[in-house]
């Protein structure tokens, strides 16, 4: 039940309801030449409307030819569904409390693991520069498998043939993971495990919606809805849809976090299995949900 009204409010959260009234054909072809350009879609040749009023709720659904749904708003909801799993899987590890000595990871974002790597050899702690190093390694190479299963992405392509290999075995690595940090002298290769299926979805979901939806990283999504807000109270309401979107991806990512700590204190690290099975979730079923959205 839950899971439906997440699954509901997610949708709302990615329909731009846009709405036009009373413009000319040329009006109407600038309007849609920009919102084109805002998600980096192609820009149509010619567009023709026998009407002088035109209200679009919700970008059209197209049928890919390899199977599934080109659909902006799924590949959206899509995004917060995994921008949740993300916020949770980094919540359990930074808690420490699914680790058999306590220790704790960020292994959702990289940003403080760079500075402190630099630190750790500055202040000649070659054990946290190695380790440190050893995180953005992981997230990178984690990306680094996204990219090489699907080196030529469609954008907003929503299908099983997307997603499920590299969904399976981000799955998998997290599935291991849950085995090594129950052991002190292997915690770490699980955080790194952890890190590398964040690496593996950030990766999928941004070249899926172009670079719309970061679902394991949150500075630059902060930053730019800061600039937009500001933009928007200085009147330019151009990134009103991205605001929402990203208010949506930090929503959701800090509900996983909320969520991580009770179901880390009460499960320990077969918590991580709750997130592999959210991607054979997807994996299992997203398509079809996809085809109504």
């Amino acid at each position: 039940m839950y899971f439906r009204r997440f699954l509901l409010v997610a949708a709302a959260l990615a329909s731009p309801s846009v709405d036009v009234q009373a413009k000319s054909p040329k009006t109407v072809v600038a309007d849609t030449h920009r919102q084109q350009g805002r998600f980096g879609l192609p820009k149509s040749s010619s567009l023709t409307s026998s009407s002088s009023v035109v209200q679009t709720k919700s970008p059209p659904v197209l049928i890919s030819t390899r199977g599934g749904a080109d659909s902006q708003k799924a590949a959206v909801v899509l995004g917060l569904i995994l921008a949740l799993n993300s916020g949770f899987i980094n919540g359990c590890c930074l808690s420490g409390a699914i680790t058999a000595d306590g220790a704790k990871q960020a292994v959702a974002a990289v940003t403080a693991s760079w500075t402190n790597s630099a630190l750790g050899m500055a202040s000649g702690n070659m054990k946290q520069f190695s380790f440190l190093t050893q995180v953005i390694g992981a997230f990178m190479g984690g990306s680094a498998i996204a990219g090489f299963l699907n080196p030529r992405p469609s954008l907003f392509q929503v299908s099983t043939s997307t997603y499920a290999i590299p969904l399976s075995i981000g799955g998998v690595m997290l599935a291991i993971a849950s085995q090594l940090v129950t052991k002190a002298d292997t915690v770490k290769l699980g955080f790194l495990l952890c890190a590398m299926a964040n690496g593996i979805q950030n990766s999928m979901t941004s070249t899926l919606t172009g670079n719309l939806c970061r679902t394991s990283h949150y500075s630059g999504i902060t930053s730019d809805m800061g600039t937009f807000i500001g933009q928007i109270l200085g009147g330019n309401n151009a990134n009103m849809y991205k605001l929402k979107v990203f208010m949506g991806l930090g929503a959701c990512f800090w509900a996983g976090g909320f969520i991580s700590y009770s179901i880390g204190k009460e499960y320990g690290s077969t918590s991580l299995l709750f997130a592999a099975g959210l991607y054979a979730v997807i994996i299992a079923l997203y398509e079809s949900f996809a085809q109504k959205l």
